[in-house]
C-alpha cells in the first residue's frame, strides 16, 4: 500500500527531527550552565524552529493514517459495517476487553476483511484467525475435535491449542500469556504472535489508536 511507504517516509524525518531537537536541547543545557546568553538565545531560537517542523511532520501523518483508514472503512458495505457495530457493542460486555475499528488495522500488504473486530485484551491484541492468516497467504483449519487451530504457510506449520495457552511452532511448543480464545463465534489468536511468525513487523499508534501490519 502506498500511503504506508509515505507513513513510513514521514515517520523517519519525525524521528530525525526528535533527534536533532533532543542534540540542541543537551547544547542549551550547557550554554545555560556557562551563562552564554549569546548562544542560549541562539540555540532556543533553533528549538522553536525544529519543534514547528515536528509538530507539522505529526499533522502530515495523522492525515496519511485518516486516508489510510477511510481506504480500509470503504472495503465494506454499509450491511457490514452495521453487523460490525452489532458484534463490537456486544464484544465491549465481555471482560477486559476493548475493540478496535477494523479501519485501524492498516495492513501493508495482502488484503483482509473481518466479520468479527479485533479486540484489546490483558494488553495484548487478538485478531480473527482466519482474516489475518488468509491476508498474509496462509492456509487455517479448524479441527473441531481437539480443539485446535492449524494455519500453515509455506513450510511453516502454526497450532494453536484453544483449550490452553500452548503454541505449536514446527511441532515446537511455546507457551504465550494470552491464548487464542472464540469470540462471536471467531477465533482470535494473538496478533503480534502470528504476525512475527511470518516474519511481518507490528506497530502501534497510541495517539491514531492504529496498528500497521506490514
Amino acid at each position: 500500500m502506498w500511503l504506508l511507504v509515505i507513513q513510513r517516509q514521514i515517520e523517519l524525518l519525525k524521528d530525525e527531527v526528535e533527534a536533532e531537537m533532543k542534540e540542541l536541547e543537551l547544547q542549551l543545557e550547557a550554554a545555560e550552565a556557562n551563562g552564554d546568553e549569546a548562544t542560549v538565545s541562539a540555540l532556543k531560537e533553533q528549538l522553536e524552529i525544529v519543534k514547528s517542523e515536528k509538530d507539522e511532520y505529526k499533522l502530515q501523518l495523522k492525515a496519511k493514517i485518516s486516508e489510510m483508514q477511510q481506504i480500509m472503512k470503504e472495503k465494506y458495505t454499509l450491511d457490514e459495517l452495521t453487523e460490525l457495530e452489532e458484534v463490537s457493542e456486544a464484544l465491549e460486555f465481555l471482560d477486559d476487553v476493548t475493540v478496535i475499528p477494523v479501519e485501524n488495522v492498516l495492513i501493508g500488504k495482502g488484503e483482509a476483511k473481518f466479520d468479527t473486530p479485533p479486540v484489546i485484551k490483558e494488553g495484548r491484541t487478538l485478531i480473527p484467525v482466519r482474516a489475518i492468516s488468509e491476508a498474509m497467504g496462509a492456509d487455517v483449519a479448524w479441527n473441531a475435535e481437539e480443539n485446535t487451530v492449524t494455519i500453515t504457510k509455506d513450510d511453516k506449520v502454526i497450532v494453536f491449542n484453544l483449550a490452553e495457552n500452548k503454541v505449536y511452532v514446527d511441532e515446537t511448543e511455546i507457551i504465550i500469556d494470552v491464548p487464542a480464545e472464540v469470540m462471536n463465534n471467531r477465533t482470535m489468536v494473538p496478533l503480534r504472535f502470528i504476525a512475527e511468525q511470518f516474519g511481518l513487523n507490528v506497530e502501534y499508534d497510541d495517539e491514531m489508536q492504529t496498528i500497521v501490519i506490514e
